[in-house]
């Protein structure tokens, strides 16, 4: 009915940001140096994240919702991700998952899907 539309919504909310599949995630920042605002697509860094990870983010200051290891390799693994260093960030989710299984399993998430579609499933 509407091929063209479009919907911007704003949340403080972190369970938002990680509930929407497919959503397109821009975050909105005061630069004082230029005493302008920026907005940068930060899409990349919440697409199939839980709620705990994305309070880590600089959009909500850092909440630490883990206790200082595992904030620490979630640290670490951004980094790894933003420096372009898949092998470090390889190295951190093998860690991550040793420590809770259950809870990281979703960083496995691509690896399955591939796994799906070669089946032809």
């Amino acid at each position: 009915m509407f091929p063209n539309l479009q919907i911007i919504a704003t949340t403080h909310s972190p369970f938002i940001v990680g509930s929407v599949p497919g959503a397109r995630v821009f975050v909105c920042r005061y630069d004082r140096g230029r005493k302008t605002c920026v907005v940068d697509d930060a899409t990349d860094l919440y697409a199939n994240k839980p709620v705990e990870e994305i309070l880590l983010s600089p959009a909500f200051d850092g909440t630490q919702p883990f206790g200082e290891d595992i904030t620490r390799l979630l640290e670490e693994r951004t980094a790894a991700f933003e420096a372009g260093d898949a092998a470090r960030r390889n190295e951190i989710e093998r860690q991550l998952k040793e420590k809770n299984p259950e809870y990281f399993s979703y960083m496995d998430i691509e690896e399955r899907l591939q796994a799906l579609q070669g089946a032809g499933v």
